[in-house]
């Protein structure tokens, strides 16, 4: 039989509640350290109080790609009993602007959820000095009056 692990623990020494994308880059950058050399994909798992309640390691790439299986992250989200997941993963060596892959991935990972009816909260991509949150970029074009996938992307350049 095949199995998943998901650590369920406090992460942090406590049970963190997520409510922006930073507070998910604060918990990464502790699992991920800044200057490593591989992308890493965790999704966090949250229950309705965005608390997080269980973590999934969804995988390691190369230095310049990882693939995130829908179908994994999904069912470890069920074992999970989430409510919401947000996946965040790093790009090692430069800018954290989404590839056409994380767009992609980003894309199958919200329809797989959102058919179990889990909510896909957000994808946030780490660098070593900035970060993108696709939750963010949406609002900021809907705000803006762009149409999703046009115009400049903005990206994050507080520390992470």
């Amino acid at each position: 039989m095949y199995q998943i692990n998901i650590t369920k623990t406090d992460i942090g020494g406590g049970t963190p509640t997520v409510t922006t994308p930073k507070h998910v880059v604060d918990l990464f950058l502790q699992e991920v350290p800044k200057g490593t050399c591989q992308e890493h994909v965790i999704a966090y798992f949250l229950n309705k109080q965005k608390k997080v309640i269980a973590k999934y390691d969804a995988g390691i790439g190369g230095h310049d790609f990882v693939v995130i299986d829908p179908v994994l992250v999904a069912r470890a989200a069920i074992g999970a009993l989430a409510h919401s997941v947000i996946i965040v993963h790093n790009h090692p060596f430069g800018d954290p602007r989404p590839s056409r892959a994380d767009i992609d991935e980003t894309s199958r990972l919200r329809t797989a959820l959102h058919t179990l009816c889990i909510a896909f909260t957000d994808h946030v991509i780490v660098s070593d000095d900035a970060w993108f949150s696709f939750s963010e970029e949406v609002c900021r074009s809907l705000a803006d009056g762009r149409i999703r996938g046009t115009g400049k992307s903005n990206v994050n350049t507080a520390q992470p």
